[in-house]
Protein backbone atom coordinates (compact mmCIF):
# COMPACT_ATOMS: atom_id res chain seq x y z
CA UNK A 1 0.00 0.00 0.00
CA UNK A 2 1.23 3.48 -0.85
CA UNK A 3 -0.25 6.69 0.62
CA UNK A 4 0.65 10.13 -0.76
CA UNK A 5 -0.62 13.38 0.72
CA UNK A 6 -2.26 15.68 -1.82
CA UNK A 7 -3.83 18.34 0.44
CA UNK A 8 -2.92 19.92 3.76
CA UNK A 9 -4.70 23.22 4.30
CA UNK A 10 -5.81 24.05 7.83
CA UNK A 11 -7.82 21.03 8.90
CA UNK A 12 -8.47 19.82 5.34
CA UNK A 13 -6.60 16.66 4.32
CA UNK A 14 -6.34 14.82 1.03
CA UNK A 15 -4.52 11.58 0.17
CA UNK A 16 -3.96 9.30 -2.78
CA UNK A 17 -3.98 5.60 -1.83
CA UNK A 18 -2.62 2.86 -4.08
CA UNK A 19 -3.26 -0.81 -3.35
CA UNK A 20 -0.94 -2.99 -5.52
CA UNK A 21 -2.59 -5.57 -7.75
CA UNK A 22 -0.44 -8.29 -6.16
CA UNK A 23 -1.77 -7.40 -2.72
CA UNK A 24 -5.34 -7.54 -3.99
CA UNK A 25 -4.73 -10.87 -5.74
CA UNK A 26 -3.30 -12.34 -2.54
CA UNK A 27 -6.42 -11.30 -0.62
CA UNK A 28 -8.69 -12.84 -3.27
CA UNK A 29 -6.73 -16.10 -3.12
CA UNK A 30 -6.88 -16.08 0.66
CA UNK A 31 -10.65 -15.63 0.68
CA UNK A 32 -11.17 -18.36 -1.95
CA UNK A 33 -9.02 -20.78 0.03
CA UNK A 34 -11.00 -20.02 3.16
CA UNK A 35 -14.28 -20.67 1.32
CA UNK A 36 -12.92 -23.86 -0.30
CA UNK A 37 -12.55 -25.56 3.09
CA UNK A 38 -16.32 -25.87 3.47
CA UNK A 39 -17.23 -26.07 -0.22
CA UNK A 40 -18.47 -29.38 -1.58
CA UNK A 41 -18.94 -29.98 -5.30
CA UNK A 42 -20.12 -33.01 -7.18
CA UNK A 43 -17.16 -35.14 -8.17
CA UNK A 44 -14.92 -33.75 -5.42
CA UNK A 45 -14.63 -34.37 -1.73
CA UNK A 46 -15.46 -31.55 0.66
CA UNK A 47 -12.71 -28.95 0.59
CA UNK A 48 -10.98 -30.55 -2.42
CA UNK A 49 -12.47 -28.52 -5.29
CA UNK A 50 -9.66 -27.17 -7.55
CA UNK A 51 -8.58 -23.60 -6.76
CA UNK A 52 -8.81 -22.65 -10.45
CA UNK A 53 -12.41 -23.84 -10.57
CA UNK A 54 -13.23 -21.93 -7.38
CA UNK A 55 -11.78 -18.75 -8.86
CA UNK A 56 -13.74 -19.21 -12.09
CA UNK A 57 -16.99 -19.68 -10.17
CA UNK A 58 -16.60 -17.14 -7.39
CA UNK A 59 -13.65 -14.96 -8.37
CA UNK A 60 -15.62 -11.87 -9.45
CA UNK A 61 -17.85 -11.77 -6.38
CA UNK A 62 -14.89 -12.27 -4.06
CA UNK A 63 -12.91 -9.62 -5.95
CA UNK A 64 -15.34 -6.83 -5.06
CA UNK A 65 -15.32 -7.85 -1.43
CA UNK A 66 -11.52 -8.02 -1.39
CA UNK A 67 -11.25 -4.55 -2.98
CA UNK A 68 -13.46 -3.00 -0.30
CA UNK A 69 -11.57 -4.73 2.50
CA UNK A 70 -8.22 -3.60 1.06
CA UNK A 71 -9.35 0.03 0.87
CA UNK A 72 -10.82 -0.09 4.38
CA UNK A 73 -7.60 -1.62 5.72
CA UNK A 74 -5.53 1.09 3.99
CA UNK A 75 -7.68 3.83 5.55
CA UNK A 76 -7.56 2.22 8.98
CA UNK A 77 -3.78 1.94 8.82
CA UNK A 78 -3.51 5.57 7.72
CA UNK A 79 -5.51 6.87 10.68
CA UNK A 80 -3.60 4.68 13.12
CA UNK A 81 -0.28 6.00 11.82
CA UNK A 82 -1.22 9.69 11.55
CA UNK A 83 -3.51 9.93 14.57
CA UNK A 84 -5.98 11.97 12.52
CA UNK A 85 -9.64 11.89 13.55
CA UNK A 86 -11.99 12.85 10.70
CA UNK A 87 -14.86 15.15 11.67
CA UNK A 88 -17.15 13.33 9.20
CA UNK A 89 -17.01 10.17 7.11
CA UNK A 90 -14.08 10.58 4.66
CA UNK A 91 -14.95 10.98 0.99
CA UNK A 92 -13.39 8.07 -0.93
CA UNK A 93 -13.57 7.41 -4.67
CA UNK A 94 -11.60 5.46 -7.26
CA UNK A 95 -9.48 7.59 -9.55
CA UNK A 96 -8.65 4.98 -12.21
CA UNK A 97 -12.13 4.71 -13.73
CA UNK A 98 -10.98 2.23 -16.37
CA UNK A 99 -9.71 -0.23 -13.78
CA UNK A 100 -9.55 -3.87 -14.84
CA UNK A 101 -8.47 -7.01 -13.07
CA UNK A 102 -4.71 -7.05 -12.74
CA UNK A 103 -4.40 -3.25 -12.26
CA UNK A 104 -3.47 -1.49 -9.05
CA UNK A 105 -6.34 0.12 -7.14
CA UNK A 106 -6.03 3.91 -6.97
CA UNK A 107 -8.38 5.90 -4.76
CA UNK A 108 -8.52 9.43 -3.40
CA UNK A 109 -9.50 10.15 0.19
CA UNK A 110 -10.38 13.57 1.58
CA UNK A 111 -11.69 14.69 4.95
CA UNK A 112 -11.56 17.44 7.52
CA UNK A 113 -9.65 16.49 10.65
CA UNK A 114 -10.78 17.33 14.15
CA UNK A 115 -8.49 19.88 15.80
CA UNK A 116 -6.26 18.78 18.62
CA UNK A 117 -7.66 19.75 22.01
CA UNK A 118 -5.02 20.21 24.71
CA UNK A 119 -5.57 18.42 28.00
CA UNK A 120 -6.65 20.72 30.82
CA UNK A 121 -5.11 20.49 34.27
CA UNK A 122 -8.28 21.13 36.27
CA UNK A 123 -6.37 20.98 39.53
CA UNK A 124 -4.49 24.12 38.48
CA UNK A 125 -7.60 26.15 37.72
CA UNK A 126 -8.59 28.73 40.34
CA UNK A 127 -11.92 30.48 40.59
CA UNK A 128 -12.41 33.97 41.96
CA UNK A 129 -15.66 34.80 43.70
CA UNK A 130 -16.69 38.40 43.15
CA UNK A 131 -18.71 40.04 45.92
CA UNK A 132 -20.29 43.48 45.60
CA UNK A 133 -20.97 45.36 48.81
CA UNK A 134 -23.82 47.88 48.24
CA UNK A 135 -23.55 51.23 49.97
CA UNK A 136 -26.10 52.30 52.58
CA UNK A 137 -27.70 54.89 50.32
CA UNK A 138 -28.43 52.33 47.61
CA UNK A 139 -30.02 49.93 50.11
CA UNK A 140 -32.23 52.67 51.52
CA UNK A 141 -33.32 53.76 48.04
CA UNK A 142 -34.28 50.18 47.10
CA UNK A 143 -36.30 49.73 50.31
CA UNK A 144 -38.20 52.97 49.74
CA UNK A 145 -38.98 51.92 46.15
CA UNK A 146 -40.39 48.58 47.36
CA UNK A 147 -42.48 50.31 50.01
CA UNK A 148 -44.02 52.69 47.48
CA UNK A 149 -44.85 49.83 45.14
CA UNK A 150 -46.71 47.98 47.90
CA UNK A 151 -49.15 50.82 48.67
CA UNK A 152 -52.79 50.55 47.60
CA UNK A 153 -54.62 53.93 47.55
CA UNK A 154 -52.74 54.83 50.71
CA UNK A 155 -53.10 58.56 50.03
CA UNK A 156 -56.91 58.29 50.26
CA UNK A 157 -56.83 55.82 53.13
CA UNK A 158 -58.67 53.23 51.03
CA UNK A 159 -55.99 50.54 50.87
CA UNK A 160 -57.11 48.17 53.62
CA UNK A 161 -60.80 48.67 52.90
CA UNK A 162 -60.39 47.99 49.15
CA UNK A 163 -58.21 44.95 49.80
CA UNK A 164 -60.75 43.44 52.16
CA UNK A 165 -63.67 44.07 49.83
CA UNK A 166 -61.92 42.49 46.87
CA UNK A 167 -60.40 39.57 48.76
CA UNK A 168 -56.80 40.68 48.30
CA UNK A 169 -54.54 38.61 50.54
CA UNK A 170 -51.16 39.28 48.96
CA UNK A 171 -49.31 41.30 46.40
CA UNK A 172 -49.33 41.34 43.49
CA UNK A 173 -53.00 40.42 42.98
CA UNK A 174 -54.67 40.70 39.59
CA UNK A 175 -58.40 40.51 38.95
CA UNK A 176 -60.93 41.21 36.21
CA UNK A 177 -64.39 42.67 36.82
CA UNK A 178 -67.23 43.51 34.46
CA UNK A 179 -68.96 46.85 33.97
CA UNK A 180 -71.26 46.10 36.93
CA UNK A 181 -68.34 45.41 39.24
CA UNK A 182 -68.87 41.64 39.25
CA UNK A 183 -65.63 39.70 39.79
CA UNK A 184 -64.72 37.42 36.85
CA UNK A 185 -61.50 36.03 38.29
CA UNK A 186 -58.76 36.85 40.77
CA UNK A 187 -55.20 35.51 40.94
CA UNK A 188 -52.29 36.28 43.27
CA UNK A 189 -48.59 36.12 42.50
CA UNK A 190 -46.64 36.57 39.32
CA UNK A 191 -48.32 35.38 36.13
CA UNK A 192 -46.52 35.02 32.75
CA UNK A 193 -47.73 37.60 30.24
CA UNK A 194 -48.93 34.97 27.74
CA UNK A 195 -51.06 33.29 30.46
CA UNK A 196 -52.54 36.61 31.57
CA UNK A 197 -53.37 37.55 27.98
CA UNK A 198 -55.07 34.20 27.44
CA UNK A 199 -57.16 34.57 30.62
CA UNK A 200 -58.33 38.05 29.63
CA UNK A 201 -59.21 36.91 26.10
CA UNK A 202 -61.19 33.90 27.39
CA UNK A 203 -63.16 36.18 29.73
CA UNK A 204 -63.95 38.62 26.94
CA UNK A 205 -65.00 35.77 24.62
CA UNK A 206 -67.36 34.39 27.27
CA UNK A 207 -68.99 37.80 27.94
Amino acid sequence: MQVTQTLNEGLKRGYSITVPAAELEAKVTEKLEEARKDFQMKGFRKGKAPAALMKKMFGKSVLGEAMQESIDAAMRQHFEETGDRPALQPEVKMTNDEWKEGDDIEVSMSYEALPEVPELAFSEITLERLVVEPDEASVQEALESLAKGAKVHEDKGEGAEAAGALGVTGYPTMMMVDADGKLAWRISGEVPMENLTSMIQQTLDAA
